[in-house]
């Protein structure tokens, strides 16, 4: 027997699901390896289309288990073919390079298995990672994926392409949860633009793990675009972005619900992926929510508790962010020879390196400090009068009020801010087109959860 000589059982599974003809079910799973030791799995598919993702599993001593999701899936196109994308024929075809993905490994006859599991369209896995390299515009370029140690080529952390030639993005489970919106006691907070009040959201969705980087937008925008940290650069959050113009949504004009522009970054993702994703930017609800992690006041969305940072000059250790206190250097000593000489700040000031500090309970990265991320709604004091959905209500207030160049919202801090600005419930805004110090401005990536 060869070293990469398998003797396959077969399994299929729902991933927790109860069997229903309505759900996805994969059966009459084959396995061979053709000419080589590399894997071949063909299977059926029933009450597609779905999303079917690959498992392995050894009988050991304690039962069937994984050999490790990050086995499996060790290297970019370690598995191809009909697997982590959505189906929608009646039947896949998986291609395993095991000897590549396993190697040194025996296993003995009956001693191993694969497991399929069918995910439905509207019930996809917790990861979408899109590939921003240059090639033809398809849906293909999404993948799903079930968590952080099946990304392909060593994980989140462990793989530079995901902060710059792949955007990933977690599935937030939201639907029908009641939470609390706003701030009751948190330190620093302002009482009138952060009534604290219950919202319920009606979809989960899935929001970008990190904000964007520079070399990502770069690859979105299919051109560089100018940002102000430029030493090691590919991976820092990109700052410098407008609401408006040709930046994450584009025109001024160009209203929520109407989809970004096309020579927007959002609306250039959009094409990039056939039209097939509602990317977007999150509501101020959804991006609250996510910063927050479960937790509510007194939280840095992680459990951790905050410090009184009510003060300029205070500063709390624990925020997992970059912010004004816990850079290299406090502080610039002059903002404009900052903005002439920026580069000489290093890498260790300014905008971090997406993924520098240490995520929140949902595995978010940089919701606090780094940057200032850009929201769909129209800003209004007064966050409990739509009650954290998205105000959408073209060129007026929802009051009615006639604006004519009505601000939009931003969240979460930036670098340049004392901590009690990076609070999960602090609240800014700029109007869209906003030309001043927007060294600050960046995004992430939202859309619903599930396929079109």
């Amino acid at each position: 027997m060869s070293k990469m000589s398998f003797a396959f059982a077969v399994m299929a599974a729902l991933a927790g699901m109860s069997a229903s003809a309505a759900l996805p079910t994969v059966s009459n799973v084959q396995m061979s390896q053709p000419g080589g030791r590399n894997v071949l799995v063909t299977y059926d598919l029933a009450n597609g289309p779905a999303v079917v993702t690959l498992d392995v599993e050894t009988n050991g001593p304690n039962g069937w288990a994984s050999i490790g999701l990050e086995k499996v899936y060790a290297f970019d196109g370690a598995v191809s073919g009909d697997a982590n994308r959505k189906v929608t024929g009646t039947s896949g075809r998986i291609y395993w390079l095991a000897a590549k993905a396993w190697p040194d490994m025996k296993v003995g006859a009956g001693g191993a298995r694969a497991k399929l599991t069918a995910w439905p369209v509207d019930d996809t896995p917790d990861y979408m990672v899109v590939d921003l390299r240059a090639g033809e515009n398809t849906a293909d370029r999404v993948r799903y994926y079930v968590s952080t140690n099946s990304l392909p080529g060593g994980g989140l952390l462990g793989n530079a392409a995901y902060r710059t030639t792949h955007l990933v993005l977690k599935k937030i489970m939201a639907r029908d949860v009641t939470w609390t919106m706003g701030s009751i006691c948190e330190f620093g907070r302002n009482a009138a633009r952060e009534k604290a009040h219950p919202v319920t959201l009606s979809n989960n969705y899935y929001l970008g793990v990190f904000p964007v980087t520079q070399k990502q937008t770069d690859l979105m925008n299919g051109a560089p675009i100018v940002t102000s940290f430029r030493i090691d650069g590919e991976m820092r959050i990109r700052d410098v972005l407008k609401y408006g113009k040709n930046k994450p949504y584009a025109r001024g004009d160009r209203l929520y619900p109407l989809a970004p522009s096309e020579d927007s970054l959002l609306g250039k993702l959009r094409i990039m992926t056939a039209g097939a994703f509602d990317f977007d930017l999150p509501s101020e609800a959804q991006w609250e929510y996510a910063a927050k992690g479960g937790f509510g006041e007194n939280q840095w969305g992680d459990g951790t508790p905050m410090l009184n940072t009510s003060s300029d000059r205070n500063h709390d250790a624990t925020l997992p962010g970059r912010y004004r206190f816990n850079q290299e250097t406090e502080w610039y000593a002059n903002w404009q020879d900052w903005n002439t000489n920026g580069v000489s700040q290093g890498v260790l000031n300014g905008t971090p390196i997406a993924g520098s500090y240490r995520p929140n309970a949902f595995g978010l990265y940089d919701m606090c400090g780094g940057v200032l991320e850009w929201c769909l709604d129209y800003y209004q004091d007064d966050i409990t009068a739509y009650g954290g959905a998205v105000n959408a209500n073209g060129e007026n207030r929802l009051d009615g009020t006639q604006v004519e160049r009505p601000n939009r919202v931003q969240r979460g801090g930036a670098w340049c801010h004392v901590a009690c600005e990076c609070r999960p419930s602090s609240r800014h805004c700029h109007e869209p087109g906003y030309g001043g110090d927007s060294q600050e401005a960046g995004f992430r990536v939202c859309c619903r959860a599930g396929l079109k």
